[in-house]
């Protein structure tokens, strides 16, 4: 065997190795973000945020958020997950949820964003929320809104899941669509007199 066949054959032999373990570390650091995108997107198993007696305070913010897309006769919603808060036992609260984002819209169409809470599970019994949606103007440009809603004598001792919403309110034509994003949501809790 010569000189260049022998260095070729380390040569050979030191790729292998190094194919090996760049294999190895791209399947190591790609099941490390697959378990942390498989934690990330579990967003209905995070804990609800415990709130104290008194004057509370809780927000969340949305990148991307709520959305209604409609084509004749078919549509999609898409939603976020919903703010989780567990309000202390032995007295009722009223709550106000002011919504801000920025959103935009199909041209021709009326618009609303719209607030829902549930109790104890994201399918849970359904607290009334004054008022369930507020007008917002249509624009084909990126724009911003705020909206408030109020919420009376919720009992404590449980879970609140609160879910900011857009939708179509009026269709004028076959497609009608609104999207939204940078979102906050912040949840005010008073103890109820």
């Amino acid at each position: 065997m010569t000189m260049l066949d022998r260095s070729l054959t380390r040569g050979g032999t030191m790729r292998r190795v190094l194919a090996v373990v760049c294999a190895a570390a791209v399947l190591f650091v790609g099941g490390v973000w697959a378990v942390a995108a498989a934690r990330s997107s579990m967003g209905s198993e995070e804990r609800a945020i415990p709130l104290t007696s008194g004057i509370a305070r809780a927000t969340r913010f949305y990148g991307v958020g709520p959305s209604a897309d409609y084509d004749f006769d078919s549509g999609s919603i898409g939603g976020v997950v919903p703010l989780r808060l567990s309000f202390p036992a032995g007295t009722t609260y009223d709550v106000v949820v002011t919504v801000s984002l920025d959103y935009r819209t199909s041209a021709d169409d009326r618009f609303v964003v719209g607030m829902a809470a549930r109790r104890d599970s994201e399918f849970g019994h359904i607290a009334s929320v004054s008022p369930q949606e507020r007008a917002i103007s249509r624009s084909q440009a990126w724009t911003s809104t705020t909206a408030s809603f109020r919420l009376s004598d919720l009992q404590g001792g449980h879970e609140y899941w609160f879910s900011p919403s857009v939708n179509v309110s009026h269709r004028g034509g076959h497609r009608a669509s609104i999207s939204s994003n940078h979102v906050l949501v912040v949840v005010e809790a008073t103890p109820s007199t």
